[in-house]
């Protein structure tokens, strides 16, 4: 990573530092925070939304898990 940071900085002719203060710029322009609020009403919003047909999936995910990974 270092590599390629140091690639763009002597590309851009900037430092490092700026490289990567431009990235994490990006970063956080791509997802906004919304604050934990707002996730937790999201992910309350979402829980029970979907069915996966299974009674028991809660108590052996990583069964199911290891069956679906094997197809």
């Amino acid at each position: 990573m270092a590599r390629r940071i140091r690639h763009v900085a002597d590309r851009e002719q900037i430092s490092m530092a700026e490289v990567i203060r431009r990235a994490v710029s990006c970063y956080f322009e791509a997802s906004p925070d919304t604050g934990n609020s707002a996730r937790y009403e999201r992910a309350a919003a979402a829980a029970g939304t979907v069915n996966s047909g299974g009674a028991d999936l809660s108590t052996h995910h990583d069964r199911h898990f290891a069956e679906a990974a094997e197809t």
